[in-house]
């Protein structure tokens, strides 16, 4: 049961603020297929960015470049809208985790 819970939590905080982004911003493919595949595609560019890129600056400028193209792509849309789309689905994803740890705190 525990490990259902965790699953939707992770479904929550990865997939929701991808597919509330894209609808954001208008891209055309707005579902939970396309939002599963983006975030697959951004996780696996910024493992390989990490492996191979060794400069901080430089590694955030390569993946967030190619995360956006294949974002872009995948959810068919523009380059500076898929960024859009990363910008508003971390920004929902930060407001998450603050209300979680925020209830976390006041219940100890």
């Amino acid at each position: 049961m525990a490990f259902l819970i965790m699953l939707l939590v992770l479904f929550v905080i990865a997939l929701v603020p991808v597919m509330i982004g894209a609808r954001v911003v208008g891209a055309r493919n707005t579902g939970i297929g396309a939002a599963l595949l983006s975030v697959l595609a951004l996780t696996l560019i910024q493992a390989v960015c990490d492996r191979f890129v060794g400069t901080p600056l430089l590694n955030f400028l390569i993946s967030a470049a190619l995360g956006g193209m294949v974002m872009s792509w995948i959810l068919g849309t523009t380059f500076w809208r898929a960024i859009g789309v990363a910008i508003i689905a971390a920004a929902i994803q930060v407001a998450i985790r603050i209300l979680f740890f925020g209830a976390v705190l006041a219940s100890v």
